[in-house]
């Protein structure tokens, strides 16, 4: 029987400065959506390993909510673990630029 111990891990969460201003944005334009991609946040922090990778990468993961992308990494080297959450975005603009961050 496999048990996946991951789960029962807790989660710091570190937002980038361009995914805070996304979401100040996004509040004032779209609050429904703020709420949707919020609760993927959460979903993110809950389950971290369960979302895919960005094709072509091996530490930056996906997760895809109605339009929008958020993109982050989970850093395991650090006590407790911390997911990096650096860009949030529509999926039309979420790509460009994003091998700088990484």
């Amino acid at each position: 029987m496999l048990i996946n111990l991951k789960k029962d891990i807790s989660f710091k969460i570190k937002v980038y400065p361009q995914v805070d201003k996304f979401l100040k944005r996004l509040s004032k334009k779209d609050p429904l959506n703020l709420k949707q991609v919020m609760g993927s946040i959460r979903e993110i922090e809950k389950e971290p390993y369960k979302y895919g990778f960005i094709q072509g990468s091996v530490k930056a993961r996906k997760k895809r909510k109605g339009d929008y992308r958020i993109i982050y990494m989970v850093d395991d080297s650090t006590n407790p673990p911390e997911i990096l959450i650096f860009q949030a975005e529509h999926r039309k603009k979420v790509y460009k630029n994003i091998e700088d961050l990484l």
